[in-house]
Parts: C-alpha cells; structure tokens; sequence
C-alpha cells in the first residue's frame, strides 16, 4: 500500500551526519515524500543528484524506453558483481505514484548511511560487499503521468487517442461508470493500456505464460 510505504519512508528523515562526499553540503532531504504527487521529472533529477553526490556508491542508467519516451531506470547499490542480488520495484501502477517517492527515500537512507549499522548489526557498506540492490524506482512512468495529469500527461497525439478509445470501450461494456476524468485519476496500466502487474511471465508445466490482462483502470 502506497501510504503504508510513505509513512515507512517518512520514518527515515532522522539521518546520521554525512561525513564524507557529496552529502556533506546536502543536509536536508534530496527525495521529497511530502509532495501529493512524484512525478517522472522529479525523479530523473533525484537519479542524478544522488549519483552525483555519491558517484562511488551509487549508479544507475536506462533498461529501455516507454512508448511514450521515458525511461524505465535502474538504480543499483553496491558493486554490480555480488554473488547475491535483489531486486526491488516500484510504480508498476499508474495510481500508485507514491510508492517510488518511498524508494527513493529508501535508497537516500541507505547512501546518507553507510556505515552506520542499520540491519542485524551491519552496516550498509557490509551488506553490499556481497549483495547487490537493483532498484527499480518507477516501472511504468507513463501510466504515473496519466494518473498524475491525464491526457496533458502524454505527448504523442497517437496514444492519447487509443486512451480515450480505451475509455470509450471500457465506458460501453459497463466496465466503468467514472467520468474521463475519474478513469484516468485511476489508470493503473501502461500507455497501451496493459496492466503490468498482470502481465508478468511465469512457468507453469515447463511452458510460459502470463498473469493474464485486466481493464487499465479500476
């Protein structure tokens, strides 16, 4: 749950003195969990401050390109060459724009920490020595930008008139009874109107499949 997340995220301003790098002229919050919203923007600029602050704990790049030109991001803390790995995601629905604010808290927490001891006794720098986070900090930017400004949200004329044919598929099935509006405040798919929390592959009988698909909106 996204408030749950914030309000986990939020327990984490109490920071421990930067003491080396960047962050010793960084001394309020650079990831901003206050806000009502975290947009695409505004965390393309925390990527970079965090990597410019932390250059030598902190990396991350592009895995590949939404159909509307965002970037889907992939932070990493530690090495990239742990013989463990986790993997955490975030934004997978529209909707929930709150939870990639939470994560990047998460991950401001763990750089302004690093050698404080934060779990079971170690500290942050020996929890990577042979563990690498993958942090994925907003999986599906586009349907974050529909959620957070509608149709304004998109650029390509294209898409905007496959989400208002959506809409009007979804309104004429009795699918949905919301106004415009309403559908898109609650969009929770990508640009193509494909749930992805829905359309993840697994294995079943030695044979792939997929979670299956669900309307883009509640």
């Amino acid at each position: 749950d996204a408030r749950i997340a914030l309000r986990c995220a939020v327990g984490l301003d109490s920071y421990t003195p930067p003491t080396d790098e960047g962050f010793a002229a960084a001394t309020s919050a650079i990831a901003d969990v206050s806000a009502h919203i975290y947009t695409y923007e505004e965390l393309e600029e925390d990527l970079a401050t965090l990597s410019r602050l932390m250059p030598s704990r902190f990396t991350y790049s592009s895995l590949a390109t939404t159909a509307d030109g965002r970037n889907i991001y992939c932070a990493v803390l530690g090495s990239g060459f742990a013989n463990k790995q986790i993997i955490v995601d975030a934004g997978i629905h529209g909707s929930e724009y709150l939870n990639p604010a939470a994560v990047m808290r998460a991950i401001e927490y763990c750089l302004r920490n690093y050698d404080a001891k934060v779990y079971d006794g170690k500290t942050v720098r020996e929890i990577l020595r042979d563990t690498d986070i993958y942090v994925f900090p907003m999986f599906n930017p586009d349907g974050i930008a529909i959620s957070q400004f509608g149709l304004d949200g998109i650029r390509s004329s294209a898409i905007r008139e496959n989400i208002q044919t959506i809409y009007k598929t979804q309104r004429n099935a009795g699918n949905t009874y919301d106004s415009f509006d309403t559908y898109l405040k609650e969009w929770k798919s990508n640009a193509r109107g494909v749930d992805l929390n829905r359309n993840f592959m697994f294995e079943k009988d030695g044979k792939p499949y997929y979670s299956g698909l669900s309307s883009p909106a509640n």
